[in-house]
């Protein structure tokens, strides 16, 4: 009996060690790393794989091995190693998930951190990235409620405090942005970004002498940023200015700058010319459904308009307004069936274009209205301009979706097809991207 303890205990001590061991590979591991020794980091990372027997141990080894390794491959062979031999470890997956973020390979990178968060909802920067992630989505309110989160775990995580103030700039939540900066500025008093964005969004709020006072104090403190300057420059521009500012930097710069110029400028919103520049611009950049909520706010302008010169017994004013809501009903038709074809708008359009204006009989079928293949054939360019942006922006979710868009416009799209091949090749969808060059040299030989 006696002999057999001392054996268990034997066993018992012999096991620590090795446990001891086995640990001890990890912290001096993590040390290196620290240290950015890469290759002795990788040379103990190896041994805790390959001499440990406990698995979230061994998981995490091959976490931070994927750190050292030279290529990406190898680094995402580690990462899927860390998943396969801990399925249950959260940190696991929130360390692949960062991987694909930095990669910017948002797809991929989200349920990652889904899963993460599921396995072990303690991880404040599994929030905080996955807020950013989420801001590639339509959701404006899902990268809040995670940098809340995050926020909560971690009361003192600055970056998400001021992470959190764009979020609400985002969802127009000017006050909580406000109150965000504020609170950024407590941990980082010398951040003049921080000061200038609170300027900016007291601008989009429209408290124009708050907004001045912090882009002076921004310049102040950073005196040679030229953007600061021209913000503050641009404060009090006119409606004609705006407009004119506008579409000079619709000629330099792509349509997401033209959009974020005009918010700034919220007293001018329900300006007919400004609706006209956001619809545009939106249409630039693919997104239809925006579009058309500024072309519908501008048939409404044209349609109040119209009533008001009725009332004054002008009714050569009214004619003109009435060819003016055609035109309008048109332009916000082609939207609604090339941008993403929504039946209702469809209809009370087709009512748009007949009942209230009086158009004859000959006009009143949609499909008829004038300039319709020009406006589809807009789109499809406009599908392409915007699907290179992404894809010079490594965006490659967004770049597919507009070149298929573009595609299902006009399937002989010869510029669609090459460029949807350079997606997949990114991709590594190989046979697609070879499918879709063969077609375009094909539609190049025909010509």
């Amino acid at each position: 009996m006696r002999k057999r303890l001392f054996y268990i205990f034997a066993v018992l001590i012999l096991t620590a060690s090795v446990f001891a061991q086995e640990n001890e590979y990890l912290t001096r591991g993590k040390e290196f790393l620290a240290a950015e020794k890469l290759s002795e980091a990788n040379a103990e990372f190896s041994n805790c794989v390959l001499k440990t027997k406990e698995s979230v141990i061994v998981s995490e080894c091959y976490a931070l091995r994927a750190e050292t390794q030279p290529t990406n491959l190898k680094k995402l062979a580690d990462l899927n190693m860390a998943v396969k031999v801990a399925p249950t470890n959260g940190k696991a997956y929130f360390y692949r998930a960062r991987f694909f973020y930095r990669d910017e390979q948002s797809a991929k990178a989200l349920p990652d951190f889904n899963k993460s968060i599921e396995l072990d909802p303690t991880n404040a920067e599994a929030f905080y990235l996955r807020s950013i992630v989420l801001g590639d989505y339509d959701d404006k309110q899902k990268p809040i409620d995670d940098l809340t989160a995050a926020i909560k775990l971690k009361p003192d995580y600055s970056n998400a405090y001021i992470m959190r103030a764009y979020a609400y700039n985002d969802a127009e939540k000017y006050d909580p942005a406000i109150a965000d900066f504020n609170k950024f500025l407590e941990f980082e008093p010398t951040s003049d970004e921080a000061v200038y964005q609170r300027g900016k969004t007291y601008q989009a709020k429209g408290d124009k002498e708050k907004a001045a006072a912090d882009i002076r104090k921004a310049i102040e403190m950073q005196p040679d940023i030229p953007p600061y300057k021209e913000a503050l420059a641009d404060i009090n521009l006119s409606k004609e200015e705006v407009v004119k500012k506008a579409d000079e930097i619709s000629k330099k710069e792509n349509p997401y700058r033209v959009l974020e110029f005009l918010d700034d400028y919220p007293e001018y919103a329900e300006d007919v010319e400004i609706l006209y520049l956001k619809s545009v611009a939106n249409v630039e950049a693919g997104k239809f459904k925006k579009a058309d909520i500024y072309f519908q706010k501008q048939f409404d302008s044209f349609y109040k308009d119209a009533l008001s010169s009725i009332a004054a017994g002008d009714e050569y004013a009214a004619k003109e307004k009435s060819a003016e809501n055609y035109e309008m009903a048109s332009l916000m038709y082609a939207t609604a069936l090339v941008g993403f074809g929504s039946a209702d708008l469809v209809n009370s359009l087709r009512a748009v274009a007949t009942e209230k204006n009086g158009l004859p009989a000959s006009k009143r079928n949609p499909k008829n209205l004038n300039g319709y293949a020009e406006f589809k054939k807009a789109y499809e360019e406009t599908a392409v301009k915007a699907a290179r942006i992404d894809l010079e922006n490594n965006k490659l979710d967004l770049a597919l979706g507009n070149f298929n868009k573009a595609i299902e416009l006009n399937p002989k799209s010869k510029a669609a097809l090459e460029g949807r091949a350079k997606v997949y090749r990114k991709l590594g969808k190989i046979k697609l991207a070879l499918a879709d060059e063969a077609k375009a040299r094909l539609l190049t030989a025909k010509k």
